[in-house]
């Protein structure tokens, strides 16, 4: 991944605009842990959001696999997010109305892949949460919610993935479990970790690039082996039906009274829908004639043209015709 003279810049409404990214270039292998440091405000999180397609940038270019991420489309964006990324966050966006196999599961489904009982246990075998598939994330401890993250990753297969302070909402000791296997999962694939922890970056990374007011102040990097850039094909994505009913429905359980509000609003606008198109196109004629005869019109003119092939050509011909209006 290359990433060339990027620059971020936000609008502050009412405000001067703020440049969150400041020409930064640096070049990322295709394994190893990478740690973006800084404190709140340095750019980070912004930096980790560009590169995993999920915010655009202003200026530069990053560049996957020889592709550019310049000229995507918002579909292109998505393919790429759900072929090649993996993400792990803070807040672990775990879906609570799922059991835990049901979230691993929806990630491969929005690949449009079919995740077997077998392919789910050894997933979370290969994070100890071996037994695990049937329960509701309520459930779990942060440290079980992130290892859950991690695998919900991970059944895509991405080349990269990308953890914002994986660590923030963990006791020290759980934090280093979950570093230990992000750190495990780097030896075949690129790890790039956002933290404000000098410690954990040090003691985990194997490259640490520094940021401060959107630009890059250190670098510093261990040497492991570079690959040739991987090609990588597209894949489309798609929210399975069932999964997204099943979402929707959770959310209005937890507001009957938003539900009841809804559905009789939909209810109310379809019957005022229905009412004027059966007025506007089931009487068009009688409301034209009576509105002519209010009016006094006793005859109407109308002209109607007819298209006429002749000798392989097409030819207007204009008919006028009188309308009395009894």
């Amino acid at each position: 991944m290359k990433i060339i003279n990027l620059t971020k810049i936000y609008q502050i409404k009412n405000g001067e605009p703020v440049k969150a990214l400041d020409d930064v270039s640096f070049d990322l292998p295709n394994k190893g842990m990478v740690f973006l440091l800084g404190k709140s405000g340095s750019g980070k999180t912004t930096l980790l959001n560009l590169l995993g397609g999920l915010d655009t940038f202003d200026g530069g270019d990053i560049v996957f696999g020889n592709k550019s991420l310049k000229n995507f489309t918002s579909s292109e964006l998505d393919s790429f997010r759900n072929t090649c990324c993996g993400f792990v966050f803070q807040d672990y966006n775990l879906l609570p109305e799922f059991t835990v196999a049901e979230n691993v599961a929806l990630s491969l489904e929005i690949q449009s892949k079919q995740a077997s009982k077998e392919e789910i246990s050894q997933a979370l075998k290969s994070v100890d949460l071996e037994g695990y598939e049937n329960r509701k994330i309520t459930e779990l401890s942060g440290g079980q919610k992130q290892r859950i993250s991690i695998v919900r990753a991970l059944v895509k297969t991405p080349d990269v993935i990308f953890a914002d302070e994986p660590t923030g909402a963990l006791d020290s000791n759980t934090g280093d479990d979950i570093l230990n296997l992000l750190k495990q999962l780097s030896k075949t694939k690129l790890v790039v970790v956002v933290s404000h922890d000098r410690e954990f970056a040090l003691k985990y990374a194997d490259r640490i690039i520094e940021l401060k007011n959107g630009k890059i102040i250190s670098d510093t990097e261990k040497d492991f082996e570079e690959k040739q850039p991987k090609a990588w094909q597209m894949q489309k994505s798609g929210m399975p039906f069932k999964a997204a009913v099943k979402i929707g429905m959770s959310s209005f359980k937890l507001h009957p009274i938003k539900l009841v509000a809804t559905v009789l609003l939909a209810v109310l606008t379809f019957v005022i829908f229905g009412t004027f198109l059966t007025a506007t196109l089931t009487e068009q004629n009688v409301v034209t004639i009576n509105s002519l005869a209010d009016k006094g019109v006793n005859v109407a003119v109308y002209n109607k043209t007819v298209a006429i092939k002749d000798d392989g050509k097409m030819n207007a011909k204009f008919c006028n015709a009188d309308l009395t209006v009894l």
